[in-house]
This record gives C-alpha cells, sequence and structure tokens, in this order.
C-alpha cells in the first residue's frame, strides 16, 4: 500500500549557518523531514510564500537586514494565507520580555538554544506535528 502522508518540510531560519546545517541534517537523518535554510527575514518571508513549510523554526536575531525573528513570526500571522504554519522560535535570548513578545506576535513555542538540545528540539517539534494532525 502506497504511503500517501506528505513529506515534513522546515524551514530554518537562523543566523549560526552551522546551527541550521547541524539541525537539518539531524532532521534527516532521525525523521526523514526536509529542510529548507535561510538566514535573514527576506529570504525566509519568500522561502515561506513559495513552499508554505509546515513549520517555521527561526532565530530572533537574523543576519544583514533591518527585520528580525518578531517580524517574521508577526508578517505569517498576518498573512491569510500563511496564519496556520506553526512558528518556533530557536535562539539565544533568553528574557521575559523575548519570549512574551514572541508569543503575543503569535509563536508556537520559544526555547533557549542553550537550554535545549536538538534531540529535545526535534521531540518538540515531533510533538507540533502530532498535535496539528
Amino acid at each position: 500500500m502506497e504511503n500517501t502522508n506528505k513529506k515534513i518540510v522546515i524551514l530554518l531560519n537562523d543566523n549560526d549557518a552551522l546551527m541550521s546545517l547541524v539541525c537539518k541534517k539531524k532532521f534527516q537523518k532521525e525523521e526523514g523531514w526536509d529542510s529548507i535554510i535561510t538566514n535573514n527575514y527576506d529570504e525566509a518571508i519568500n522561502k515561506i510564500k513559495e513552499i508554505r513549510p509546515d513549520i517555521v523554526l527561526t532565530n530572533i536575531i537574523l543576519k544583514s537586514t533591518e527585520k528580525n525573528g518578531f517580524d517574521l513570526i508577526s508578517e505569517i500571522r498576518s498573512s491569510k494565507d500563511l496564519d496556520k504554519i506553526n512558528i518556533v522560535v530557536f535562539t539565544e535570548l533568553g528574557q521575559d520580555s523575548d519570549i512574551e513578545k514572541a508569543k503575543m506576535l503569535g509563536a508556537n513555542e520559544y526555547y533557549i538554544k542553550s537550554q535545549i538540545t536538538i534531540r529535545d528540539l526535534i521531540d518538540k517539534v515531533k510533538n507540533i506535528l502530532l498535535e496539528q494532525k
């Protein structure tokens, strides 16, 4: 019997190219998920509109742009075509005000890089995907 399950696609938007590559390889190896890597707001929003990923995993701090991860969350949530996409923040920023702002803008989850392993991140993403089914 043919598997009709859609392949999971994650957009990894991070200023840390090495972290993105490690996550991409782990997601593929351990779960079979495809990942698209971006590192700034413009590239991320264009790819999100193009491919409509299952989850956007974004940092708040982004390269070479005036806009940041907060702006990305806000743009996704304000777009009627994109507002159902799950958003997970994975960042170095751990102040309560950053967490509250991301959640208020519509992030599903917020994780501080120094406080979570990639294995735990995979488990959290998997739980979000299971909840949306």
